[in-house]
């Protein structure tokens, strides 16, 4: 698959995404003659979104009680987490007899899954103003507050999420 600015794929799938893009130009390339642009799109939106969701569903899962450990998932559980993920689906490409018209039948092959039960612990009024009123503090951002200002409170708040950093488990 070439990489046009007319189409970004998750990088975490980009190599599953090229098979497919390989394997459905070849198809249309011996049963048509050409490429149709449209459906090879329409097939690899289908299948990023399908894995899209169901990874997002994957992290979520994990996302609690990573966060208590203050760890982050090493590459191989995360390559094990996309792997589980990729959708089993199948794809039909049908033709009418005359060639006038074909298309693209999806299948999805639906596992039994669980719905994710998360309690939210910030239902009141006093906890939502709370948390909109939060302030995020990514290592970046901290690295250009001090840079602009480099106060004892933004060298200390600088130290505080360098240590929070050490502190994951990669």
């Amino acid at each position: 698959m070439e990489n046009n600015s007319y189409y970004r794929s998750p990088l975490i799938i980009r190599d599953h995404l090229e098979y497919f893009t390989d394997q459905i130009v070849s198809h249309q390339m011996s049963v048509s003659g050409g490429i149709h642009p449209n459906s090879l799109f329409w097939v690899l939106e289908k299948i990023v979104t399908t894995f899209s969701n169901n990874f997002f569903k994957a992290w979520l899962s994990i996302a609690g009680k990573r966060s208590q450990e203050t760890s982050v998932p090493r590459w191989d559980e995360i390559e094990k987490m996309r792997d589980l993920c990729f959708p089993n689906i199948a794809f039909k490409f049908a033709q009418n007899e005359n060639g006038s018209s074909s298309s693209i039948e999806f299948y999805h092959l639906d596992s039994e899954q669980s719905v994710i039960k998360c309690n939210c612990p910030n239902q009141d009024e006093l906890s939502k103003e709370a948390i909109q009123s939060m302030f995020s503090f990514t290592p970046q951002k901290i690295a250009m507050i001090v840079m602009s200002k480099p106060d004892d409170e933004n060298i200390q708040l600088q130290k505080s999420v360098d240590l929070y950093v050490k502190k994951l488990n990669f």
